[in-house]
């Protein structure tokens, strides 16, 4: 009865498999007079053989002997793949000379299902492809109510690949490239399409003329959204850095298997799709977290300010963990010189990934926060690796200091038009931010307070009046809400100073003399670079501005600097390391003081470079990623 159900089973069995996993326009079609199956008499003599070369297929096998196992109420035991046995399972890649032999007959999307003398094999052409011979064994061959097995004597399933016979607007698909404008590499691509083609298409990354491609673009700034359509003789897969695999997904199932069943597709052929996007915290929900963190001195958030580029975010992660054993509660990342360098990137995916790279660390509850080191506008600066610095203009006095912050702020200058190349490409950033429901805060003219960049109150010894620089917040400001940015919380953040007084001409002024109101600001902060003398607490600059502003505050800066640093200027433990941020913390804490968070600077400055990271971030008082997701969540 069981045999000549299964005979039935076999003959209908691609149909409806096919149907199911639509990878193939036919079914396989099975000579039934070749097929035979039979029930396993002694299956308590066969050992499952175990020498899985890849962590997934042993999961999938070991999962498939316990389903056995189960089903028939024989204990298949597991033995090691230098012993020899006469009856064996071998599922995926073993040493035996039956898997083997069955994989060299198999391409990605084929399997096979066969008994070999007395070794029972199923194999596959690739790990998708095991998967499914796993799922078509343990459906089609185990019956739980006979406790028995039974296997056919040999079958093979064959994957048909769409793309083989394409056509596009007449083209055929073989004379195509493949134009890479992702961050994959080309073995990658290749990896990702071999469910789609049985052969090679080379892989370029500049288009020529009279070429026809098949266009890999992640340039999209929307994490989810995905198209794949047919355009002037091209196929144009087009997605963010995260969707555009399930653009890749998509055309070697569902886009290919509904236009191109007949094996040619045609301009305005298309299709529009979606991967999950994470949910994250709002604009709302930040600022609630960062004000609760303030309010409860006992806890301060600890990140670190990424020295990267196209990976930023995930290479300040990276670092800070392998430092603490915990990703950051905060990174900061510098839209310009220090950071992402957004005017000179001249590929869009790498914006593309650095956004999707900003929510998905946002929806582990990290928080995310932005400066610029821009370039000056005047050209004025002392060489081209600090083009962020010098004096605004070339008339050393202060008149003329008055008159190039004057035209910095006048559309339609020199100094303007230069200044707002950048911050018109920081916009299109935050927007991007924004239509992704990203939430971060904004740190703009950093430490303007001092003499060292030329954005700076203090020009060549000239202390301009404070009304120059709050004008430049002020502009960006208006331009930001005119552009429609409200995503971001402002946080104004000089240097910390001793100069409480403003007395004019020294290297910096008082943290509260640029301050631009409670209108314009929602955070406040310092960056502090210590000797390990707590300047902080002996110079009073924090306090004046947290008691001026009634905002919440931070150090939003951070580092060893001076005698506190070694011969090179970096950090050194042995001179100023973790343990002593944390005493310090400990010191000022216990002195009133209150801060949301502290973020190093990255590289010399980093917690890599400090030492005892591990023991700094166990400590009951620091606030890692997990647990700033732990309030979010508790918001909910």
């Amino acid at each position: 009865m069981k045999k000549s159900l299964f005979l039935l089973i076999i003959l209908t069995l691609c149909a409806s498999f096919f149907v199911s996993c639509g990878n193939t326009d036919a079914p396989y079609e099975i000579d039934a007079e070749k097929v035979y199956i039979d029930k396993v008499e002694n299956l308590e003599d066969y050992v499952f053989v175990d020498n899985q070369k890849s962590n997934a297929t042993a999961i999938m096998a070991r999962d498939l002997i316990k389903y056995i196992s189960e089903a028939t109420g024989t204990q298949i035991k597991s033995v090691a793949a230098f012993k020899n046995n006469d009856y064996e399972i071998l599922v995926g890649h073993t040493n035996r000379k039956e898997s083997t032999d069955a994989l060299e007959a198999l391409k990605y999307y084929d399997f096979t299902i066969r008994r070999v003398n007395n070794k029972i094999v199923i194999q596959g052409g690739s790990e998708e492809s095991l998967m499914e011979a796993i799922k078509l064994f343990k459906a089609q061959f185990v019956d739980a109510g006979a406790k028995a097995l039974y296997l056919p004597k040999d079958f093979t399933y064959k994957h048909e690949y769409l793309g083989n016979d394409l056509t596009v607007d007449g083209v055929d698909i073989k004379e195509f490239k493949i134009l890479n404008k992702t961050c994959f590499e080309e073995a990658e691509i290749a990896e990702k399409l071999r469910r789609t083609f049985d052969f090679e298409l080379e892989v370029v990354t500049e288009e020529s003329e009279g070429e026809h491609y098949i266009i890999l673009d992640a340039s999209s700034y929307v994490y989810e959204d995905y198209s794949i359509t047919v355009e002037n003789g091209n196929i144009h897969l087009y997605g963010s850095g995260r969707s555009i695999d399930g653009a890749i997904e998509a055309f070697s199932r569902e886009f290919l298997k509904k236009l191109g069943e007949n094996k040619a597709l045609k301009s305005s052929d298309k299709l529009e799709g979606k991967i999950e996007k994470p949910e994250l915290y709002t604009k709302e929900q930040l600022m609630s977290v960062l004000t609760k963190v303030y309010e409860d001195k006992d806890h301060i958030i600890i990140g670190e300010q990424s020295r990267g580029t196209s990976a930023c975010i995930e290479y300040a992660i990276e670092i800070f963990e392998a430092a603490t054993g915990e990703k950051p509660g905060i990174i900061g990342i510098d839209l310009q010189t220090f950071g992402m360098g957004i005017l000179a990137q001249p590929e869009p995916y790498t914006i593309s990934n650095i956004i999707c790279d900003a929510v998905d660390y946002v929806a582990n509850g990290g928080i995310l926060t932005f400066s610029a080191h821009w370039e000056n506008p005047s050209g004025n600066y002392p060489d081209e690796d600090n083009r962020y610095r010098g004096v605004l203009g070339y008339d050393n006095t202060k008149a003329g200091y008055e008159k190039a912050f004057t035209d910095l702020l006048t559309p339609g200058t020199e100094y303007n038009k230069k200044w707002m190349e950048e911050i018109d490409r920081e916009i299109e950033f935050f927007l991007a931010l924004k239509a992704n429901g990203v939430p971060a805060v904004w740190r703009p003219l950093h430490e303007a307070n001092s003499n060292w960049f030329w954005f700076s109150t203090t020009q060549a010894g000239n202390t301009l009046d404070a009304s120059y620089i709050k004008n430049i917040w002020y502009y960006i400001y208006d331009y930001f809400a005119e552009k429609g940015i409200d995503n971001l919380l402002w946080c104004f953040a000089p240097n910390y100073s001793s100069n409480t007084e403003d007395i004019p001409g020294q290297t910096k002024m008082s943290t509260t003399y640029l301050y631009p109101g409670d209108k314009y600001c929602d955070i406040v902060g310092v960056d502090w670079y210590t000797q390990g003398n707590l300047e902080l607490m002996d110079e009073g600059g924090y306090l004046q501005l947290t008691d001026a502003s009634k905002k919440p505050g931070a150090l939003t800066e951070f580092g060893a600097t001076g005698t506190a640093t070694n011969e090179e200027g970096r950090a050194d433990p042995e001179l100023y390391s973790s343990i002593n941020v944390l005493r310090d913390l400990n010191m000022l804490r216990d002195d009133g003081y209150s801060f949301i968070y502290l973020m190093t600077w990255g590289g010399s400055w980093s917690f890599a470079q400090m030492g005892f990271g591990e023991e700094f971030m166990a400590d009951e008082m620091t606030l890692g990623q997990a647990d700033v997701k732990a309030l979010f969540d508790a918001l909910k």
